[in-house]
């Protein structure tokens, strides 16, 4: 068989039998909760389409009631999730979370501001505080340098009972 035409048929169907969906042609669409129209192909099997619900509040695989009405089916999705409808080799994945189109168009009221604000209204008036703390830093590093640094070894030379100052002598 390994030459015959019918041998790439026979594994096709084989797998076909053992995994359907690895044939199935499926496509995605996004829409809004409420009355959904899905368009079939022609020659579609009525008795294979099922129109199935991974909603969150529903168990996954549950089946949602659908007519069939010439070449469309129509369901009723009420809440926001996934719902697949499958016809014998076509898988049609609606995932519903998009919002409807809105029916008004709603106005602001008169006593709303309307355009740029001037500068000054929305200038900050915040001042920076960092030249102000530089400042403050450097005047506390001068105060610790007068107090502690300046002249500090000879001032506990003059102190009475202070070590006393050995000078080294050069041997010769």
């Amino acid at each position: 068989m390994k030459s015959e035409l019918a041998t790439p048929l026979v594994f096709a169907n084989f797998l076909r039998w053992m995994a359907p969906q690895l044939f199935r042609r499926w496509e995605v669409n996004a829409g809004s909760v409420g009355a959904i129209t899905v368009p079939l192909e022609k020659g579609f099997d009525p008795s294979s389409v099922r129109v199935l619900s991974e909603e969150p509040g529903l168990k996954n695989g549950a089946q949602l009631p659908f007519t069939i009405e010439g070449q469309s089916v129509k369901f009723f999705a009420g809440s926001p999730g996934i719902v697949r409808v499958l016809t014998s080799d076509r898988e049609m994945v609606y995932s519903l979370t998009l919002p409807d189109v809105g029916e008004t168009l709603w106005k602001a009221p008169a006593s709303v501001r309307k355009g740029i604000p001037k500068w000054t209204e929305t200038a900050v008036s915040a001042t920076d505080l960092w030249m102000w703390l530089a400042l403050a830093g450097g005047l506390g590093l001068l105060a610790d340098w007068f107090l502690f640094g300046r002249g500090r070894g000879m001032r506990f030379a003059n102190v009475p009972g202070a070590a006393p100052k050995t000078s080294w002598r050069k041997a010769s």
